[in-house]
């Protein structure tokens, strides 16, 4: 559904993305099962790597490569490696892919950031930004430049991605609808602070507001809830495109037409 709604890439977790249990669904497995019917979209796996892994890990990224047609993206939590240790794993990596003749996946960061974590931050294609509240991203964001510079490397190289839930609505209503529906949503705070939240019109705002701050990869973190669908078509409308457009005063998109049959929905859906 996504690949055909136009999202640029689909990301499986092996923990999951808000309160950090380990998924139910082994990623690497999960992201290969659904690899055939993505036909646009890369796919992305967020491991947390345990030490000595290199190996398995580049066997098995390498097998997903080739099932994406060369879309693959691999995302990776600093968890038991210190900086160091994960500049010699992402490292390892490479010189494994690198005797196939297949397209070569961006690596990406997830943790905390700051100056002495240059040697990871160095290592990396892109940093993914996990935060409280929105503000706390756009303070992120300068860390992870602080750290480019500490590395000697430009900052401007480094893509910085944000990983946010997201609840959009056609009115403020049916966005709280589905915050609340979600429990691991429902637990985090006010919505408008920590996530991606209310009308198109105010998803927009909040993510110029993040294009401001650096960032160029809106990573979201979706309901689980059964109009997943009208979700995503939201987020087509929401921040799809280029973040040159993204500046005030900017046309807003035009909000996508409901889903068949939509007429809204009872607060707690029985089907």
């Amino acid at each position: 559904m996504g690949d055909r709604a136009g999202i640029g890439a689909l990301w499986v977790s092996d923990v999951h993305p808000l309160d950090r249990r380990p998924a139910t669904t082994d990623a690497l497995l999960a992201l290969s099962l659904v690899a055939p019917m993505v036909q646009r979209a890369r796919g992305g796996v967020m491991l947390t790597p345990a030490p000595g892994s290199a190996d398995d890990v580049a066997r098995m990224t390498g097998t997903l490569q080739e099932e994406l047609a060369g879309r693959l993206e691999v995302g990776l939590r600093l968890g038991r490696l210190g900086p160091i240790a994960f500049e010699a794993y992402i490292a390892a990596l490479r010189r494994q892919w690198s005797e196939s003749d297949r397209p070569m996946p961006p690596v990406s960061l997830q943790t905390e950031l700051g100056p002495s974590l240059a040697p990871a931050v160095r290592a990396a294609d892109d940093a993914v930004l996990v935060a409280g509240t929105l503000e706390d991203i756009e303070a992120l964001a300068k860390e992870a430049r602080a750290a480019c510079a500490a590395s000697g490397r430009d900052p401007a190289t480094l893509g910085l991605a944000a990983e946010l839930p997201v609840s959009i609505g056609r009115t403020t209503a049916e966005a709280w609808a589905r915050w609340e529906s979600d429990e691991a949503l429902a637990g985090l705070g006010r919505p408008a602070e920590v996530a991606i939240f209310g009308t198109l019109e105010q998803g927009h705002e909040q993510v110029i507001r993040l294009a401001h701050a650096g960032i160029s990869d809106l990573r979201c973190v979706l309901p689980e809830v059964v109009d997943v669908h009208d979700v995503i078509a939201q987020l087509t409308a929401l921040s799809i495109g280029t973040v040159d457009v993204l500046a005030p005063g900017s046309p807003r998109s035009r909000a996508p037409e409901p889903p068949k049959g939509w007429g809204g929905r009872p607060r707690f859906p029985t089907t």
